[in-house]
């Protein structure tokens, strides 16, 4: 029996509750992006960028999109990427 671990935005979640204390919501995403040139966006924490045998040339990254606070609900937007 194999058993699933937690995806890459689950995890980066985590960390930013850990880190802000008056967080209450946060929006990540985990994005595969095919074929070349492909850039993640700044703020986002890369897992691969190169060449897979398979798909050829990708990129994986993870990226906090928004944080939302305790206080008042309003979001405190991360990147500017959709």
């Amino acid at each position: 029996m194999a058993l699933g671990g937690a995806s890459a935005a689950e995890l980066a979640a985590l960390t930013t509750f850990i880190q802000n204390a008056d967080a209450a919501m946060v929006e990540a995403e985990h994005v595969e992006k095919f074929g070349q040139m492909r850039e993640a966006p700044p703020d986002a924490i890369v897992q691969f960028q190169g060449h897979d045998p398979e798909a050829g040339p990708m990129i994986r990254y993870t990226l906090v999109k928004a944080i939302y606070r305790k206080a008042g609900g309003a979001p405190a937007a991360r990147s500017g990427q959709e």
